[in-house]
């Protein structure tokens, strides 16, 4: 559930038309189905509930590592962070050039680059923090009195109901109250030791399921896989700008390429005109789509790069 939109193969899959995204995305989050009559429930008359369970499919790691190394954020409604997408190398020399440093770590340290260049709202800088958070947790000295409240910063989709109809109608961190998603001490306490058992937790589930590619899904999709993700990029990411600094030759991995930088910038166009409908399905005022024109950036950055 924590996992952020931009991850999965649903929301970024390009689909023919909107009955057959209404189609597949309804695989996004468990699906609560009820009827026209008797308790109210967000606004609905029910009198029983049928809950069925999708398990979320991440995207291929590499571009995982991708969305992370080339500064993509996952709120598509700010359009200067949108946008903010860069080489590193060109980056980091245009960095040292206009602060007239040159290239000599005697003035600056990869982790000041580092700092300056990915922001807030970064998936990285996201991703680390919340790593950093669910670590403080751990501590003996921190407890409940000493640990705010935490909002998860990017987009996630945790809830989607569908009335008798069977319309879709989504609940994300984008057009909801953020008490609904807030992670307390406790949560964040529970989350953390379970990074430590959940290996041991599929091993002994599997002698009960039959469905062996259930649990390499489980093992592959879950938020420390992504973390574990976005820590590495980090330390590849810090490498790299030394190199620089010390005017070294830095070999590239396969995951930093221009090419899975245009791929990126795909999936990415998929999501967003994904999250558009889906928001709108909601009937959210939250964001208004009519007269803005994200998309056709998209389209136009799509043609610069001829993907």
């Amino acid at each position: 559930m924590l996992i952020p939109d931009l991850f999965l193969e649903c929301t970024t899959t390009e689909y023919k038309d909107n009955s057959d995204r209404l189609l597949f995305l309804q695989n996004l989050c468990p699906i609560y189905t009820f009827t026209n009559y008797g308790e109210s429930f967000y606004g609905k008359k029910i009198s029983s509930t049928n809950i069925d369970i999708y398990y979320q499919k991440t995207i291929d790691n590499e571009l995982i590592s991708s969305f992370f190394y080339f500064n993509f954020t996952s709120d598509f409604r700010n359009e200067k962070e949108l946008f903010n997408i860069f080489s590193l190398e060109e980056k980091v020399k245009k960095y040292l050039s206009e602060k007239h440093y040159g290239n000599n770590s005697n003035y600056t340290t990869a982790q000041d680059i580092f700092n300056e260049l990915y922001s807030s709202n970064s998936l990285l800088i996201q991703f680390i923090n919340f790593s950093n958070i669910l670590k403080e947790v751990l501590k003996k000295n921190k407890n409940g009195t000493n640990i705010c409240q935490y909002y998860m910063p990017w987009l996630f989709t945790f809830n989607c109901l569908g009335n008798i109809e069977n319309i879709l109608i989504p609940y994300n961190s984008f057009n909801t109250v953020k008490i609904l998603y807030a992670l307390e001490y406790a949560d964040l306490f529970y989350l953390s030791n379970c990074e430590n058992i959940i290996d041991s937790l599929l091993l002994s589930t599997e002698k009960y399921l039959e469905n062996k590619d259930l649990i390499n899904i489980i093992r592959k999709s879950n938020i420390f896989e992504i973390i574990k993700i976005a820590l590495s990029v980090y330390n590849d990411i810090l490498l790299e700008i030394n190199y620089i600094l010390t005017d070294k030759v830095y070999v590239k991995k396969p995951y930093q390429n221009t090419l899975n930088l245009f791929n990126c910038i795909n999936l990415y166009y998929n999501y967003v005109k994904n999250e558009i409908f889906l928001i709108k399905e909601s009937n959210s005022n939250i964001i208004n789509f009519e007269n803005d024109n994200i998309l056709t950036q998209l389209e136009d950055l799509m043609k610069i790069y001829q993907i």
